[in-house]
């Protein structure tokens, strides 16, 4: 693999951690919060940290919701 590629993903793969670390919104167990992320990451990527966010803090909200009648 390009070395300039390899490095670009490396970058993003660690923005991503940091970006799932420092989101510490709800109060879900570790695994729900890894899922919530993942798929908040493939939905808002694209639009940035902050629409990651967003749909991660609206998922969040649901899932929290949920809860209770699970």
């Amino acid at each position: 693999m390009d070395p300039k590629l390899q490095a670009r993903i490396e970058k993003m793969h660690a923005e991503k951690e940091a970006l799932f670390q420092n989101i510490t919104y709800g109060n879900l167990p570790e695994e729900a919060r890894r899922l919530i992320f993942e798929h908040a990451w493939e939905e808002g990527h694209s639009g940035g940290a902050s629409e990651v966010e967003l749909y991660y803090n609206d998922l969040t909200e649901l899932v929290e919701k949920l809860r209770p009648l699970l």
